[in-house]
């Protein structure tokens, strides 16, 4: 599956360049698809990076958003390794706009090469929804780094342009088997720990396995901030949860209680929560 001709999108005239974001769903045959965690890399981004004269590499970082409901955002981690010059792909760890795109589907282009997005050597940058514990999901953000990342695009004569972004392709897809009817009843979160009443110091399991749809749970999210408030469901903002998946761990503060929220969401991205406190302060 391919979202094309997407050149110039995040610096055209109706987008807000450097900074900017575009999100893109899928489909196959005309109907809408889900990107599935399969074995390996999911999710390919053709950018639009090219050889420097001399050596190096012209890169245009993009940050890397994932989406169930077009709600709830997961971004890929990335970082920024200073050993390597601007011109390094190697420096942008985790960001888009890296690797130079060889393939090319265009027949009447003398640089006709047309390689499929699964083969490594179609070049691209290539992503994992493994990565995020994620076992589907509908729409991908792509979000020019520009803004807080100092790229190829940073030089005089780009700066006020942003990323070109060629195409993504996703590797795994199926139809959506919901269609158009919606799935809109919410899971139940369930969290059971270890011990009901830990000493202080104790590590303490967490399981949310005892969770419940009418479908199906996908993902499993944590929060383990004695504070709360991490959950966040915003539009356009990322969520970095403490752990993913049904399990988790926690350590209990030598006063005091511990705090443990659990986030589900099923297939059809419908969401369910339960908040849990252990030790002296616990109701």
């Amino acid at each position: 599956v391919c979202s094309s001709d997407l050149r110039d999108a995040l610096s055209g005239p109706a987008a807000s360049g450097r900074g900017g974001s575009i999100t893109l769903g899928f489909e196959t045959a005309g109907r809408g698809a889900l990107v599935f965690d399969g074995p390996g890399h999911d999710l390919v981004v053709f950018e639009n990076p090219f050889g420097i004269p001399g050596g190096g590499i012209f890169c245009e970082a993009l940050i890397v958003q994932v989406s169930q409901d077009g709600r709830l955002w997961h971004e890929f981690p990335y970082r920024i390794d200073a050993r390597f010059p601007g011109d390094s792909p190697a420096r942008f760890q985790g960001l888009a706009g890296r690797r130079v795109v060889r393939a090319n589907a265009d027949a009447g282009d003398e640089r006709y090469a047309p390689i499929a997005a699964a083969d490594p050597a179609a070049g691209g940058d290539r992503f994992d929804l493994a990565a995020l514990g994620l076992a589907w999901i509908k729409y991908v953000r792509l979000v020019d780094a520009g803004g807080e990342i100092e790229d190829g695009g940073a030089a005089p004569l780009w700066a006020e342009r942003g990323a070109d972004v060629d195409a993504v392709a996703a590797l795994h897809h199926a139809w959506d088997p919901l269609g158009q009817a919606r799935d809109c009843s919410a899971p139940v979160a369930v969290i059971e720990p270890s011990a009901a009443a830990p000493a202080p110091g104790e590590e303490v399991s967490l399981s949310g396995g005892a969770s419940y749809d009418d479908r199906a749970i996908v993902f499993y999210a944590w929060d383990l901030d004695p504070d709360g408030g991490d959950f966040t469901l915003a539009p356009r903002e990322s969520f970095r949860p403490d752990a993913v998946g049904p399990e988790a761990r926690l350590t209990m503060p030598a006063e005091g209680s511990a705090r443990a929220a659990l986030l589900v969401i099923d297939r059809g991205g419908n969401t369910g929560r339960a908040e849990l406190r252990l030790g002296s302060a616990a109701p």
